[in-house]
């Protein structure tokens, strides 16, 4: 194997099927398995036995398995556990590993824990990542920059996820304050909630109504109010935690809202008027509109507030930007 893999990199020998196989119990195939699809989104050639049921089938298991830990694989995470050191079938796997770990000259064995369970031929001062601290995303991230440090693989992508399910244009983005949800406005009457950590669709808000384009969101301060703004003449208040409308912001506006934002105290909300070139400034515990600003020759497209409050800028088609105190 040596002489196979002379003058190339760790990535580019002739039976490098794999840039990675991850050897585990079953008794955490749920966590493994997560790591493998997160892998397998990266780009990243991994092999999961599940994902290889077919080319598998009528295989000696015995013959088949040193091959791809001892051959194929550029690189093998293993996933330590008491249940990984008991079964035979991970201890044909293990010794696959280690005999090809002798010959490399550079990390081949990525060992992870599930626990402290000593194993047989892995020394105790190999560093490791312990999986008591990780999420199989964050792991998958680790093992995608550690194959690209070594070479195996290109830079990790910088796409951690694509967030499918609107059926319309998706106008809005906002992150809640402490990053645990994002949410999102589409020109299908809806906005939705997002776990970004694993781009798992939460919640769907929805707008009836054939003007009811969400085209903007932005969560409040302290991240238990989610605004939305609508061409149906609205902006609306959402409890992100259960999808209730909590208040609606209607009258005033003569067309569409095309944006909302919170003032950073939370005290205030500021829409932009994508018709009636205006702004309007709003208390959200009564509904109440405060004010409204008045200036601008074109439609107002965005709002935003300086970071102590004091300030807001409107954004405008008349081709300005403008500050109003």
């Amino acid at each position: 194997m040596a002489g196979a893999d002379s003058g190339a990199g760790p990535g580019t020998g002739p039976r490098r099927r794999w840039d990675v196989a991850l050897s585990f119990a079953g008794a955490q195939r749920d966590y493994v398995e997560q790591v493998a699809a997160a892998l397998t989104a990266r780009g990243v050639r991994c092999f999961y036995d599940a994902d290889e049921e077919i080319d598998l089938w009528g295989k000696y298991l015995a013959e088949e398995l040193p091959l791809i830990y001892g051959e194929q694989a550029a690189a093998v995470v293993m996933f330590v556990s008491a249940e990984y050191a008991a079964r035979d079938w991970t201890r044909l796997e293990r010794r696959a590993v280690l005999a090809r770990a002798i010959q490399e000259r550079r990390e081949y064995v990525l060992p992870t824990r599930f626990d402290d369970t000593p194993l047989p031929g892995l020394l105790p001062d190999m560093s490791y990542v312990d999986l008591r601290k990780k999420t199989p995303q964050q792991l998958s991230a680790m093992i995608a920059a550690k194959l690209a440090d070594l070479g195996i693989t290109g830079p990790p992508s910088r796409l951690a996820h694509t967030l499918t399910g609107h059926t319309g244009g998706v106008k809005g983005v906002a992150f809640s304050p402490d990053g645990r949800l994002l949410a999102t406005a589409s020109y299908d009457r809806t906005a939705r909630l997002w776990d970004p950590a694993t781009g798992d669709c939460l919640r769907t808000i929805t707008i009836t109504g054939r003007t009811s384009l969400v085209v903007g969101v932005a969560f409040s301060p302290d991240g238990t109010l989610l605004a939305t703004a609508s061409y149906d003449n609205t902006a609306r208040l959402w409890d992100p935690a259960t999808g209730d409308c909590m208040r609606t912001f209607t009258g005033f506006h003569t067309r569409g809202v095309d944006g909302v934002v919170f003032s950073p105290d939370g005290r205030l909300l500021a829409t932009a008027d994508d018709n009636d070139n205006t702004a309007r400034l709003w208390d959200p515990a009564t509904g109440d509109c405060l004010r409204t600003i008045t200036g601008h020759v074109g439609r107002v497209y965005g709002v935003a507030f300086s970071p102590d409050g004091r300030l807001l800028a409107t954004a405008s088609d008349d081709k300005t930007a403008r500050l109003w105190n």
